[in-house]
């Protein structure tokens, strides 16, 4: 296998043959994330010779079925297809997809229940679908929920941590996200699980239920909550109807705003990176066409990095010009291609990583003597 590796990466070209590669992304104006995502995805994509398309949807399974159709009946027909599956259509758009022959790479684990045994895993029942880039939920979770009791342990010394739980949907992410919370409390002693509250990921619920959410659970002192949108929005109106702004609040993603909220001491600690999972995809399917298929486990080829990275008071000026300013748009991110035959070794693609790597071409070249 080694031997095999080392021939593909010494014939490699410096860039990619054309390649068209469609990513299918649910994104709403009012959530955040799926733009940093896709802004993300283009920066990776953009130093190659790879023809991208992104197709927005609105988030539901009916738009989802016909961006599908879209791709597929597209005169340029996909190389690659990359999406995030809705539950409901995912047997019968699988089916077509593998009918057509046209190789797709799915974003997060979102499947439950039935559905998901009928799936399998990739390459069990469709030989077309590569593989998933995921970030590990439950674990993610866990930082969080260990990070933001800490914080209280801190703050509030041998005082019982009321929590309450500001949660997603009903999908595979948010089961995940909530085992990871019910998990982590379970480690510690003196800590209370007031509730788990479904709110669709959606802050406007929070602003909506926020005042009868305070007076069903008045001693909650440790707001999770399932996106940084909701824990702004909770952080905010909890203090206007409190006049508390010591509450600990924390959440999933890194949208700007709720780092600059960190900095200002509203948001406590916030679990993120999984935005780098469309770049993730985009170097990935490179390395697949060029035959080194990092889908499936080998000695020398690690699979992709799927852990959530943390962002408190301590550490967030080293992420706030980067994240704010968005320059991932200015990295190289062949950096990270096991196909680059110009490495030697490759990092795996996190924001601490990227971070580095716009550092350092930052750095002015010292020209060398002769």
């Amino acid at each position: 296998m080694k031997k095999y590796i080392g021939l593909v990466l010494f014939l490699l070209p410096l860039k990619v043959l054309a390649l068209n590669v469609t990513f299918i992304l649910p994104d709403h104006s009012h959530h955040q994330f799926w733009y940093l995502l896709a802004d993300a995805t283009k920066s990776a994509a953009k130093n190659t010779e790879i023809s991208l398309k992104i197709i927005y949807t609105d988030n539901n399974r009916f738009a989802f079925k016909s961006a599908i159709q879209q791709a597929i009946n597209s005169p340029t027909k996909p190389d690659y297809l990359v999406f995030r599956p809705f539950q409901g259509t995912i047997s019968e758009v699988f089916a077509e997809l593998e009918q057509q022959k046209i190789n797709f790479i799915t974003l997060e684990q979102v499947l439950t229940g039935n559905e998901a045994q009928i799936i399998g895993k990739p390459r069990e029942n469709y030989q077309h679908w590569l593989g998933e880039v995921y970030y590990n939920q439950e674990a993610g979770s866990e930082l969080l929920t260990k990070t933001l009791i800490d914080e209280h342990n801190i703050k509030f010394p041998r005082e019982t941590a009321y929590i309450t739980g500001l949660s997603g949907s009903f999908d595979a992410v948010t089961y995940a996200r909530n085992s990871g919370l019910i998990k982590q409390l379970k480690k510690h002693s003196n800590t209370v699980l007031n509730q788990i509250i479904t709110l669709n990921f959606d802050h406007r619920l929070v602003e909506q239920r926020i005042e009868s959410i305070l007076k069903r659970y008045p001693d909650t002192s440790i707001y999770w909550c399932a996106s940084t949108q909701m824990a702004i929005e909770a952080s905010s109106k909890i203090e206007e109807l409190t006049g508390k702004g010591n509450i600990i609040v924390g959440g999933f993603d890194w949208l700007p705003d709720g780092l600059n909220k960190i900095k200002e001491g509203k948001i406590t600690a916030l679990v993120g990176g999984h935005f780098l999972m469309g770049a993730k995809a985009v170097n990935l399917l490179i390395d697949h066409y060029y035959g080194i298929d990092r889908f499936i486990a080998q000695p020398e080829i690690p699979k992709e990095h799927n852990h959530f990275e943390l962002i408190t008071k301590y550490n967030v000026e080293q992420y706030l010009a980067f994240i704010n300013n968005r320059n991932w748009r200015d990295i190289d991110y062949s950096q990270f291609l096991y196909s680059n035959k110009k490495l030697s070794h490759q990092e795996p693609i996190t924001v601490k990583n990227l971070i580095k790597a716009y550092q350092k071409q930052k750095q002015p070249t010292k020209l060398s003597t002769l």
